[in-house]
């Protein structure tokens, strides 16, 4: 962790997220669990050694590299690392074969 970050990182009990998250559909999903934004490297952090970082498939395909520039942004901090990855999916019509 940076020496920097906020105390309430030090607080195993309160999920942090990037202030860039707002917004977030996942953010909805989240209950039961007290969290705040904060002004972090990754896109969340849920403990003193372990992080998330939000990817979008629609938003790597247009800039592949993205994800390894916020993993070389993190440097050696927090032993677990987790990509929560969206796949979006364009809406499909699927023709019968029969």
């Amino acid at each position: 962790m940076l020496v920097n970050q906020s105390s309430l990182l030090l607080d195993l009990t309160i999920l942090c997220f990037l202030h860039l998250q707002r917004g977030n559909p996942l953010l909805k999903s989240i209950f039961n669990v007290p969290w705040e934004y904060e002004e972090i490297v990754p896109d969340y952090v849920m403990g003193r050694t372990t992080c998330a970082l939000f990817l979008s498939l629609r938003y790597h395909n247009l800039n592949p590299d993205y994800i390894n520039e916020r993993l070389k942004q993190l440097g050696k901090q927090y032993e677990l690392r987790v990509l929560l990855v969206q796949v979006c999916l364009a809406t499909q019509k699927f023709h019968s074969l029969f």
